[in-house]
């Protein structure tokens, strides 16, 4: 068995296994997943003149047309793994130039595309907000999506007596507003089988099974070909401000975040604690909320601003590592010292694929220095 192999299935809304021939002129794919921003993707096909010889084969057949689905899927040691579920929204077409033949390079998004071709005036009442992304989230099922939308602690559609949700743009960007008030994220990940995807609303995951540990400087067990650590002082954020409570006490009510409290911690040494009393202060403006929503919005913004004091850039090679690192998701590392090891959150990873090679690029995040990890395994 190849310790590597690439599957291509393409369609319109359906995907179905590709052709042989548009098989065998995959030469390279760039794939981006990244928790803030929908996934994309570019892949480069050769191309070869038809059977009529009037044109080239890859413009005469229907598989790479714009809006076609793409899903490209990869099998390393045995084991398969989902990497892009999207749209074509792009193509190149680049004759051949000498030694360099010609080539066709199709790029895209991941299916959330398809919901950001239309802005919708829309009202939303009677419902919390995790409801709304799940009835949005229902018109796309041709797709294979799979909502899960995590309950806010409270909502501003809670009470549509007082006030009921708007939507005045398209469903990808409406979505993407209500997390940001939350503190949430929101991406759509491929799997996790062919033609499924998950479409996550809701905190960064920080539990589960972790990837294989990133080892580095060490000489046996090195999987990491390069990497550098950030820490970025003053991305950490406290909140304060005061709102109107109009409804039960009529009189001013003080809002306060003074900490992140995502769960479970990574970092043992978190910079919004450890840095006081240099920490960023934010006043928090917004007098149109009650004080209960308020503190949730305000909460938001504080764990937000932590997320991401510490990051770590790095390169590896996916055959040496075993399997692709996945965005999202956790991985440990060792071989940095106290400060930097332990537990990371996946932040992004861009998959660079050939015929002959898969390497990656990642950032992995954390609110911090120090390892909450008394051994790394």
């Amino acid at each position: 068995m190849k310790p590597l192999s690439v599957s291509l299935y393409v369609g319109r809304g359906v995907a179905v296994p590709a052709p042989a021939a548009m098989t065998e002129a995959f030469r390279s794919a760039e794939i981006h997943q990244n928790e803030e921003a929908p996934s994309g993707f570019q892949v480069t096909f050769q191309a070869s003149r038809g059977a009529s010889d009037l044109d080239y084969s890859v413009f005469e057949q229907p598989w790479l047309l714009p809006f076609n689905r793409l899903i490209v899927a990869v099998n390393v040691a045995g084991l398969p793994h989902v990497l892009m579920d999207g749209l074509i929204t792009r193509r190149e077409f680049t004759p051949a130039n000498g030694k360099n033949p010609d080539t066709l390079t199709v790029t895209g998004e991941d299916v959330s595309v398809a919901m950001a071709l239309e802005q919708l005036p829309v009202p939303w009442p009677v419902m919390p907000d995790f409801t709304i992304v799940e009835a949005i989230l229902a018109k796309y099922l041709v797709y294979g999506i799979v909502p899960t939308a995590i309950p806010t602690p409270v909502s501003i559609s809670n009470a549509p007596d007082e006030m009921t949700r708007q939507q005045l743009a398209t469903d990808r960007e409406f979505i993407q507003q209500l997390a940001t008030q939350y503190g949430y994220i929101f991406q759509i990940y491929p799997g996790p089988t062919v033609g499924m995807n998950v479409a996550y609303w809701g905190p960064p995951v920080r539990v589960g099974l972790p990837s294989p540990t990133l080892n580095v400087n060490t000489l046996l067990a090195r999987n990491v070909e390069s990497i550098s650590f950030t820490y970025d002082a003053m991305a950490p954020t406290l909140v304060l401000g005061e709102v109107q409570d109009v409804e039960e006490l009529d009189e001013v009510v003080p809002v306060a975040a003074p900490t992140s409290l995502r769960l479970p911690p990574m970092a043992s040494e978190p910079a919004i604690v450890v840095n006081l009393p240099y920490v960023r202060t934010q006043v928090f403006t917004d007098g149109q909320m009650d004080p209960v929503q308020a503190l949730a919005q305000a909460q938001g913004i504080v764990d937000r601003s932590t997320d991401k004091v510490v990051t770590a850039n790095g390169e590896l090679d996916v055959l040496r590592y075993g399997q692709p690192l996945m965005c999202p998701g956790l991985v440990a590392l060792r071989g940095a010292g106290y400060g930097h090891d332990g537990l990371y959150y996946v932040g992004s990873v861009v998959h660079q694929l050939s015929r002959e090679s898969y390497r990656q690029q990642f950032t992995l995040t954390r609110e911090g220095l120090g390892s909450t990890l008394p051994v790394v395994p």
